[in-house]
């Protein structure tokens, strides 16, 4: 029992300092749970996403840590701080095994390699992203910097592939052929499969607004892409089985 208490108070002076003060996934403030698994303090709301990446998930407040735990969360100069005495009897420890793992703020050094912005914000945003910006962080690791072979298709610049458009005179979704290009810095698609016949619109991404909306298109995936097309504004109403695939088609203007 007095480990236990011993251990959640250096957990609550830990989660005081400025990089872990907020959740190293969403940015909400005062983070009360965290992974030992990947070393680092989250809210309530991104520790279920994290549960479905197999990661060990504590309360802080309310879950048992033994000292293990502990370190994998605890920068070593950040727990000399805090307590000397205590820092005296891990650092050992520290050095040896978990000097990797050091709170949100390793997290955000890995991110920021290829990400300026490390959270999606405290925002309210759709489940589906914000699972699968945790699924990229940990899962795929795609902000590692490190070249993956095969490449991931998405990276490559030059995106395709078929989702269910909501018909323009209809209720009916249909499977339609879009196509993502970086290099154009456009998004095209097709009304039939057959391409000789030419894309039905091509629009540039700097047109583009792209919001999920899975109440509208009753599908958990559902993306509305709204664009100008002369003097009108049109409305695309899509989704995917694969919230991925979903992602893929969201496109940022620069």
């Amino acid at each position: 029992m007095a480990n236990h208490e011993r251990n959640k108070n250096i957990l609550l002076e830990l989660i005081k300092l400025p990089d872990n003060s907020r959740c190293a996934d969403c940015g909400a403030p005062d983070p009360d749970w965290a992974s030992d698994t990947l070393g680092v303090f989250v809210c309530l709301n991104c520790s279920g996403i994290h549960r479905s990446l197999s990661c060990r998930v504590k309360s802080i407040k309310l879950d048992y840590w033994d000292d293990k735990m502990v370190e994998v969360l605890s920068p070593c100069l950040s727990f000399q701080m805090i307590d000397p005495i205590r820092y005296s009897f891990f650092r050992c420890v520290f050095f040896i095994k978990f000097m990797k793992s050091n709170g949100n703020a390793k997290n955000e050094l890995c991110t920021r390699k290829l990400f300026h912005h490390t959270t999606i914000g405290p925002r309210k945003v759709t489940v589906v992203l914000k699972e699968q910006w945790i699924r990229a962080k940990y899962e795929r690791m795609e902000f590692t910097g490190e070249t993956k072979y095969p490449p991931l298709s998405y990276t490559t610049g030059f995106y395709e592939g078929m989702l269910w458009k909501k018909g323009k005179e209809n209720t009916q979704f249909l499977k339609r052929k879009f196509v993502l290009s970086e290099r154009e810095f456009t998004l095209t698609y097709y009304n039939k499969e057959n391409e000789s016949k030419g894309p039905k619109a091509l629009i540039s991404i700097k047109d583009i607004n792209a919001t999920f909306q899975p109440e509208k298109i009753g599908h958990p995936n559902g993306l509305q892409i709204t664009y100008q097309d002369d003097d009108h504004t049109r409305n695309l109403y899509v989704y995917h089985e694969s919230p991925q695939v979903g992602l893929l088609n969201h496109p940022k203007p620069k």
